[in-house]
């Protein structure tokens, strides 16, 4: 019986066998594990730059998005500040409901109106969750194609009312803070002296992590989703075609008497 050694040049391979038609093979496995585990890490490494470009791109989509929502909603801001406030009856509000703006928006279409009864924005879109800042710019549009200003609340001024009525009420509390330290420092002048030393409340104070403020307007405008897009009607073909359905009652009713004549 003869035995064989046969040497491969890419991974060593020792082959014996007592016959030429079977062999065992006898792998390097040190050198398999080390192709396996150079092939693990490239393929670990091409997945993370793959995943971090994918994760860059949706942080530079999102600011991008946010930088396009941002200059809609000051789209119409200048001509709605200069925008006359005129006072109408209740005949004009009311009839507002039967009025329409269609806009593109960052998000989509969207389809406002206004209805005086509830005092509210309705609106139309592609999704329930449009930014209050998106509804607020077609609120300000559907103003100015109507000319009344009147039923838009302006967000900026009501803003700067809530920011300096923070500021007053902030202004006040330190003021009655510093007060009380005083009042506290003059009546422990005024007692005897003690062996023992008392600490003083200003400097048993503990830091305290910065409260977030938050800014409450007074007025705001109101907006109610009413629907989608494909849930959306035209007021103006409604009411023409209630007003034809009335004309053919009309003059069945007319074609009834001339009948019964």
């Amino acid at each position: 019986m003869e035995s064989y050694i046969i040497y491969q040049m890419i991974a060593p391979v020792y082959c014996i066998s007592n016959n030429t038609n079977d062999f065992l093979y006898f792998q390097d496995y040190f050198y398999i594990f080390g192709q396996l585990f150079s092939i693990f890490s490239v393929g670990i490494g091409i997945a993370i730059l793959i995943v971090s470009n994918c994760i860059k791109q949706d942080l530079y989509d999102d600011v991008e998005v946010e930088d396009e929502n941002e200059k809609y909603s000051l789209s119409y801001y200048d001509e709605f500040e200069e925008l006359e406030d005129i006072e109408y009856d209740k005949d004009f509000y009311i009839s507002l409901q039967n009025i329409y703006v269609n806009d593109v928006t960052p998000l989509g279409n969207i389809i406002m109106t206004y209805n005086h009864e509830y005092e509210a924005f309705w609106y139309y879109a592609k999704r329930r969750d449009i930014p209050y800042a998106i509804l607020d710019a077609v609120a300000q549009k559907f103003s100015i194609e109507n000319n009344c200003k009147s039923i838009c609340v302006n967000y900026k001024d009501e803003y700067f009312k809530g920011k300096e009525s923070v500021e007053n009420t902030e202004s006040n509390i330190d003021n009655m803070e510093s007060n009380m330290v005083s009042n506290m420092e003059s009546n422990g002048e005024n007692k005897k002296k003690s062996v023992f030393v008392t600490p003083k409340s200003y400097n048993m104070t503990t830091k305290k992590e910065p409260e977030k403020k938050y800014i409450l307007t007074e007025k705001a405008n109101r907006f109610t989703f009413k629907g989608f897009l494909d849930d959306w009607r035209d007021p103006s073909k409604i009411n023409k075609r209630e007003e034809q359905r009335d004309k053919i009652k009309q003059l069945n009713f007319e074609t009834f008497k001339k009948m019964k004549l």
